[in-house]
């Protein structure tokens, strides 16, 4: 249950924080703050960064809908 609480807010921070520097978020990588300078540059790593949290919320379903799991 913990770990699902933990990944649970990586996926909020990366949706709604991205630039945050808790809960796993990108704004420790200096390169985050690189982005910025370039809008393409930028437009394309946020969609990384939806794309990872979107990802984690496909495989929370995934466990959490297969007989093998709990």
């Amino acid at each position: 249950i913990g770990f699902l609480i933990l990944e649970a807010t990586n996926v909020v921070a990366l949706y709604f924080f991205p630039g945050s520097k808790y809960a796993n978020s990108v704004g420790i990588f200096r390169a985050w703050e690189k982005s910025k300078r370039d809008p393409d540059i930028h437009n394309f790593v946020k969609y990384l960064v939806n794309w990872v949290a979107g990802t984690k919320l496909i495989f929370y379903h995934v466990a959490d809908c297969h007989p093998l799991c709990c």
